[in-house]
């Protein structure tokens, strides 16, 4: 059975220039794979960065509107006590012309 041998080395030999082939024709430096786990890798980290800023800022937009609130209440509080001030003044000034007014009649009455 000589025969049996040399079929199977052939077969061998054939499997090895094969793979040996397949093999050249391989990238040298990395295979894909690696790319792809890098590149994901990559992908996850920016993914990372992009909810951590967009986390920030959501707490900036939330202590912006804190502050702004703040500030327009403020605002609010001071302008109705001006008005509040305002009316009392407008109030006194027209009992002031009204005095005025009666205190002119009352005169006028006693000329006539």
């Amino acid at each position: 059975m000589p025969a049996a041998p040399s079929v199977v080395t052939n077969w061998q030999e054939m499997e090895d220039r094969v793979a040996q082939s397949v093999l050249q024709k391989l990238p040298q430096d990395r295979m894909e794979v690696d790319d792809t786990s890098d590149r994901l890798h990559l992908l996850e980290t920016q993914m990372q960065q992009l909810t951590s800023r967009q986390q920030n800022l959501e707490s900036s937009v939330t202590e912006h509107h804190k502050q702004h609130t703040a500030q327009v209440s403020s605002l609010q509080a001071q302008m109705m006590s001006q008005m509040e001030v305002q009316g009392v003044q407008i109030a006194r000034m027209f009992e002031d012309q009204m005095t005025k007014l009666e205190g002119i009649l009352s005169k006028k009455g006693r000329y006539e």
